[in-house]
């Protein structure tokens, strides 16, 4: 689990302890720390991962959705398609419960793109 906590932001400890389950949160309604901590630089930054990696999903999920529809591989495609989905499932759950510790996430990538400031 170093590998999303290595160059992940510091934060107020008292920030991260207020604000950890909402911006844990985040992972399931990213939109969740947003209105209920609106001040939480921990809160904003779990939901910019959250916003981002579902961006990513839906993104994924439409090309690889078109891609199954060539005949010769449609079926690597699917299968494909259904292993990112498990990767990117794994990264929600893994960034849960390390943001759940009170620790940052900083995921490879897609990290230091900031939707919310």
């Amino acid at each position: 689990m170093e590998f999303f906590t290595k160059d992940a932001p510091e934060f107020d400890a008292t920030d991260v302890e207020t604000n950890k389950v909402m911006a844990a949160l985040s992972y399931w309604l990213f939109f969740l720390p947003l209105v209920t901590c609106p001040k939480s630089e921990f809160g904003k930054h779990n939901a910019n991962q959250s916003l981002m990696m579902l961006i990513i999903g839906i993104v994924l999920n439409v090309v690889f959705t078109i891609l199954v529809m060539i005949p010769a591989l449609g079926v690597i495609f699917r299968l494909v398609q259904g292993l990112i989905g498990l990767v990117l499932f794994a990264i929600y759950v893994i960034s849960f419960v390390l943001t759940i510790q009170g620790k940052g996430v900083k995921l490879p990538f897609i990290g230091d793109v900031k939707v919310f400031k």
